[in-house]
């Protein structure tokens, strides 16, 4: 999936990527946000999404194009850390049950194992998505996707405004 933002304050998405955008530019030779933009269901803040494009988006007559893939990966921990609770939720509940219907000096001790491992894995999992979402959030702004946007009379997040500043 593809997003498109624009300056006045939308966010946009269609079912393609930037490299099929890219090839059907190259091959129609229609224009790279020559797309079926819909409105997109909102999983960030306006100033979010626009504040990763202006880190990884691609420029385009409309606004800045972001690969899903970019947004995907910065809502990773908290979609792990959600998954977590539930298996801790399900682990204790599913413990109770072994106590009343299973050999308890065997399956609880599996069981224990079983679900320590899950959760070794699961934390595991949680770190490395929270290195690659803080890559993605803490990469540099390229200063010719600011141009850019400015030049369509789009105005710059506080955040990525202020980073700006102190650089």
């Amino acid at each position: 999936m593809l997003y498109l933002i624009d300056p006045r304050g939308h966010v946009h998405q269609a079912e393609t990527t930037v490299g099929a955008a890219r090839a059907r530019e190259r091959v129609d030779g229609r224009r790279i946000d020559d797309q079926g933009w819909h409105r997109a269901a909102m999983l960030l803040d306006y100033d979010d999404y626009l504040d990763i494009a202006l880190r990884h988006g691609v420029k385009c007559s409309k606004g800045l194009m972001l690969d899903a893939g970019f947004v995907q990966h910065a809502l990773a921990p908290s979609k792990l850390k959600a998954s977590g609770r539930n298996q801790e939720a399900v682990a204790v509940q599913v413990q109770a049950v072994g106590r009343d219907t299973e050999d308890r000096r065997t399956r609880l001790h599996e069981r224990a194992m079983m679900v320590k491992n899950a959760l070794s894995g699961h934390k595991s999992r949680l770190s490395e998505a929270e290195d690659k979402a803080r890559e993605i959030l803490q990469a540099d702004v390229k200063q010719e996707l600011v141009r850019h946007w400015q030049s369509l009379g789009g105005i710059l997040p506080e955040a990525t405004s202020a980073e700006l500043h102190r650089a």
